[in-house]
């Protein structure tokens, strides 16, 4: 049993590496506002009144929320991924696919979790193999490619929730 599909691989890209730049930058302001938050909390009560009311509105207010969203930013920029088309081959003991060039050859017990995520206003998956080593593979496909290779790998299958991975029982 041999089937092909046509699938996406994603690797990082130069705006990747500046959306962690990002979220660093942003969690430098964010510890920064905190420390100048704290910084009253030793104060006399008159002190700390017109310390909290007059002298930090003017500045640190508006750094908090703002480091929450440039992390938000810097979050989606380094979701952003170069996509490039290949064929994907499921066999009965594991699949094959190119990966930069290079043939990629997993055997089913080689696969340790498939992760599978929808994309926000996409029809494609958004699929994770990783494996008992260290490699991790980050595919994009259609929902009725997928559910191929979803049928095969009934055992690593888990979705990504906001809560966490849940295992996947495809029957």
């Amino acid at each position: 049993m041999k089937e092909t599909v046509s699938i996406e691989y994603g690797t990082d890209n130069w705006l990747s590496k500046i959306g962690l730049l990002l979220i660093l930058v942003a969690i430098v302001i964010f510890v920064i506002t905190l420390y100048i938050l704290g910084t009253g909390k030793n104060l006399p009560i008159d002190a700390s009144i017109f310390h909290y009311g007059t002298i930090i509105p003017q500045h640190v207010y508006f750094f908090f929320p703002g480091s929450l969203v440039l992390g938000w930013i810097g979050s989606k920029v380094s979701d952003i991924k170069k996509w490039t088309e290949t064929d994907f081959d499921l066999f009965e003991n594991g699949i094959e696919f190119d990966w930069e060039g290079q043939v990629v050859k997993l055997k089913k017990e080689k696969i340790l979790k498939i992760t599978y995520k929808k994309l926000f206003l996409s029809k494609k998956l958004r699929v994770q193999i990783k494996t008992i080593g260290i490699k991790s593979y980050l595919l994009r496909m259609n929902r009725n490619d997928s559910e191929i290779l979803f049928n095969a790998f009934k055992d690593s299958l888990f979705k990504e929730t906001p809560f966490g991975l849940q295992k996947i029982n495809v029957e």
